[in-house]
Protein backbone atom coordinates (compact mmCIF):
# COMPACT_ATOMS: atom_id res chain seq x y z
CA UNK A 1 0.00 0.00 0.00
CA UNK A 2 2.76 2.49 0.99
CA UNK A 3 4.81 1.56 -2.31
CA UNK A 4 1.23 2.45 -4.13
CA UNK A 5 0.39 5.66 -2.07
CA UNK A 6 4.06 7.67 -2.19
CA UNK A 7 6.01 9.00 -5.45
CA UNK A 8 9.08 6.66 -6.34
CA UNK A 9 12.23 7.63 -5.59
CA UNK A 10 13.82 9.82 -8.63
CA UNK A 11 15.93 6.86 -10.00
CA UNK A 12 12.81 4.40 -10.21
CA UNK A 13 10.56 6.26 -11.99
CA UNK A 14 9.99 5.73 -15.23
CA UNK A 15 9.42 8.28 -18.04
CA UNK A 16 6.29 10.04 -18.36
CA UNK A 17 5.13 8.18 -14.63
CA UNK A 18 2.23 9.94 -13.14
CA UNK A 19 3.48 11.29 -9.66
CA UNK A 20 1.38 12.27 -6.92
CA UNK A 21 1.03 16.50 -6.23
CA UNK A 22 -0.66 16.51 -3.17
CA UNK A 23 -1.54 14.84 -0.12
CA UNK A 24 -5.10 14.53 -0.84
CA UNK A 25 -4.40 13.09 -4.05
CA UNK A 26 -3.13 10.42 -2.29
CA UNK A 27 -5.43 10.09 0.42
CA UNK A 28 -7.93 9.70 -2.74
CA UNK A 29 -5.75 6.61 -3.82
CA UNK A 30 -5.15 4.72 -0.35
CA UNK A 31 -8.32 5.42 0.67
CA UNK A 32 -9.55 3.26 -2.53
CA UNK A 33 -7.19 0.72 -1.65
CA UNK A 34 -8.39 0.08 2.20
CA UNK A 35 -11.89 0.61 0.51
CA UNK A 36 -11.23 -2.36 -1.39
CA UNK A 37 -9.25 -4.12 1.39
CA UNK A 38 -11.77 -4.28 3.42
CA UNK A 39 -14.07 -5.43 1.07
CA UNK A 40 -12.43 -8.13 -0.36
CA UNK A 41 -10.20 -9.38 2.83
CA UNK A 42 -11.07 -7.83 6.18
CA UNK A 43 -9.09 -9.97 7.80
CA UNK A 44 -5.66 -8.98 6.23
CA UNK A 45 -7.32 -5.36 6.43
CA UNK A 46 -6.99 -6.09 10.66
CA UNK A 47 -3.71 -7.22 10.21
CA UNK A 48 -2.09 -4.63 8.40
CA UNK A 49 -4.07 -1.89 10.59
CA UNK A 50 -2.02 -3.71 13.30
CA UNK A 51 1.04 -3.94 11.81
CA UNK A 52 0.97 0.02 11.18
CA UNK A 53 -0.32 0.65 14.85
CA UNK A 54 2.89 -1.50 16.07
CA UNK A 55 5.26 0.83 13.38
CA UNK A 56 3.99 3.98 14.47
CA UNK A 57 4.22 3.20 18.38
CA UNK A 58 7.89 1.82 17.66
CA UNK A 59 8.58 5.43 16.49
CA UNK A 60 7.07 6.83 20.18
CA UNK A 61 9.94 8.25 22.45
CA UNK A 62 12.84 7.79 20.44
CA UNK A 63 15.33 10.10 19.28
CA UNK A 64 15.84 12.11 15.75
CA UNK A 65 18.78 10.20 15.15
CA UNK A 66 17.08 6.88 15.79
CA UNK A 67 13.67 8.18 13.64
CA UNK A 68 16.31 8.69 10.46
CA UNK A 69 18.35 5.62 10.97
CA UNK A 70 14.59 3.66 11.03
CA UNK A 71 13.14 5.80 8.08
CA UNK A 72 16.53 5.28 5.93
CA UNK A 73 15.96 1.79 6.55
CA UNK A 74 11.94 1.82 5.30
CA UNK A 75 12.92 3.82 2.76
CA UNK A 76 15.34 1.05 1.31
CA UNK A 77 13.03 -1.80 1.64
CA UNK A 78 10.32 0.46 -0.01
CA UNK A 79 12.51 0.78 -2.79
CA UNK A 80 12.77 -3.06 -3.13
CA UNK A 81 9.81 -3.43 -2.80
CA UNK A 82 8.60 -1.22 -5.90
CA UNK A 83 11.75 -2.65 -8.05
CA UNK A 84 9.81 -5.93 -7.56
CA UNK A 85 6.46 -4.62 -8.07
CA UNK A 86 7.74 -2.93 -11.41
CA UNK A 87 9.69 -6.32 -12.02
CA UNK A 88 6.14 -8.18 -12.50
CA UNK A 89 3.69 -5.73 -13.40
CA UNK A 90 1.91 -5.06 -10.23
CA UNK A 91 2.63 -1.12 -10.46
Amino acid sequence: MIVRTTNARVFQRRPGERLFDTVAERRIVADALYDALRRDDPELLLAVERVQFEDRTRDTGITLEMWKSRSHRRSERLTEVRAEMQRTGRI
